[in-house]
């Protein structure tokens, strides 16, 4: 079976292109799966207190947790996945996306 490299070479130059919003998603759907549990956590650390304080939590937790979360790491991880070797970038993007398919289906949110 003989690979078409030009074909190859143009999605390594798209994926290389869009990777930090590419990594972007990856963070995103990462919270996606997880975020629910990481409220849960919080509410149940938080229930005793009074309406307004867990309000300000919830808040906080979403304005500067996640969002910093979000905004710190996902440029990392583009920094990171673009020293992989050019040809291996869309199959790592790949596979991370499957994994993250697979966790999802396994956490029952798809």
């Amino acid at each position: 079976m003989e690979l078409d490299l030009g074909s190859l070479d143009w999605l390594v130059r798209k994926t290389h292109a869009h990777l930090p919003s590419i990594c972007f998603g990856i963070i995103a759907t990462v919270l996606a799966i997880f975020g629910q549990d990481l409220n849960r956590w919080v509410r149940s650390r938080t229930r005793d207190l009074h309406f307004i304080f867990r309000t300000l939590i919830f808040i906080f937790l979403c304005v500067v947790g996640y969002a910093w979360l979000t905004l710190t790491v996902a440029p990392h991880l583009a920094w990171l996945i673009a020293r992989l070797p050019a040809r291996f970038i869309p199959v790592v993007v790949l596979s991370i996306f499957v994994v993250l398919g697979v966790l999802a289906e396994r956490k029952r949110k798809i």
